[in-house]
C-alpha cells in the first residue's frame, strides 16, 4: 500500500506536473485505506 501511494504521489505531485487536487485525493485515500484496519 504504501509503495503503490509512493509510486502515484511520484506521477502526480503538482511538482512533477500533476495536479495538486488529485495529490490531495491520493492521500486521502490512503489515509481511509490505512485507517480502515484499526
Amino acid at each position: 500500500m504504501r509503495e503503490a501511494h509512493r509510486r502515484l504521489m511520484k506521477r502526480m505531485h503538482p511538482d512533477a506536473g500533476g495536479s495538486a487536487f488529485l495529490a490531495g485525493r491520493i492521500s486521502e485515500a490512503k489515509a481511509v485505506l490505512l485507517n480502515r484496519h484499526d
